[in-house]
């Protein structure tokens, strides 16, 4: 009798899970949200290694430039909660909030970029200047929560 009902219990375990999705190598999570403010749309997708996804939205002015604002949705990968943060923009100049084709990549790309670091931080690139010869590549550093860590890099090429 006691065999039996364990082999009951693993059958309806097995088939619950198989029900739900779980288990097969080939489910995953799902997790809806719904954009508040129109006309903003994902550009890239960056992920760090420890639980939390990057989506970086962009809001374009025209089809050569988007509004300079460093914007992006930070996805919680354990409980799929998203959460919307906008960082205030008082160091960029407006010219890396455009697009340009670069020699070592195809199609064009905005100057600034974005990388996600694993301490739950974001590390932002961007020039100084639109005259490439005279121009310092800098770096800003936040918290994925939207604080300011600090001014990281000035890189002068001459």
């Amino acid at each position: 009798m006691y065999c039996s009902t364990v082999l009951l219990f693993i059958f309806f375990l097995n088939f619950f899970i198989l029900i739900n999705g779980q288990g097969d190598g080939k489910s995953f999570r799902s997790s809806n949200y719904i954009e508040e403010e129109k006309g903003l749309e994902a550009y890239k997708f960056l992920s760090n290694r420890v639980d939390t996804s990057l989506i970086i939205m962009i809001k374009r002015k025209n089809s050569s430039c988007v509004e300079p604002r460093i914007i992006f949705r930070t996805l919680n990968g354990t409980n799929g909660e998203f959460k919307s943060i906008e960082i205030p923009n008082e160091h960029i100049p407006d010219f890396n909030f455009c697009f340009k084709s670069f020699e070592s990549e195809e199609g064009k790309d905005l100057i600034v970029k974005w990388y996600a670091m694993e301490a739950e931080q974001l590390f932002i690139t961007y020039l100084d200047s639109n005259d490439i010869n005279n121009a310092s590549y800098h770096g800003l550093s936040f918290y994925l929560n939207g604080t300011y860590i600090g001014y990281v890099i000035k890189l002068t090429y001459k």
